[in-house]
């Protein structure tokens, strides 16, 4: 080699994401690699949690123009439409004993007013 060409070194803002890309997702701990649990259609808005069980994820997710709550199994599947809410229900929460959710639940109300011009 006769020469090289000198290239400043790049700055990457030290990210969770850059770091799990410059590991290529793998643990610095263990040295595992992540796990893909499953593929879905549709965006995940606003948090998941597991049951107790570790055997099903909830989410919150867009049913038509609302944000309601969904279940799909670990091992992937079809998910299942846990609510039909008028309001938009994020953050799922699942109790320790897996029998109740908890999430926020925000309404959004149109309204007409009267109010005098002068």
């Amino acid at each position: 080699m006769l020469y090289y060409i000198r290239r400043p070194m790049q700055k990457v803002a030290l990210t969770k994401k850059n770091v799990l890309i410059r590991d290529d997702h793998t643990c610095q701990y263990c040295g595992t690699h992540g796990e893909k649990l499953l593929d879905y259609r549709g965006t995940t808005y606003d948090g998941l949690d597991w049951t107790p069980d570790g055997k099903t994820i909830i989410y919150s997710a867009l049913a038509g123009d609302k944000l309601q709550l969904f279940s799909i199994p670990r091992a992937g599947g079809t998910p299942t439409q846990l609510t039909h809410d008028a309001g938009n229900l994020m953050h799922p929460r699942v109790s320790p004993d897996g029998k109740w959710i908890a999430c926020t639940r925000i309404l959004q109300s149109k309204q007409i007013w009267r109010r005098p011009l002068s």
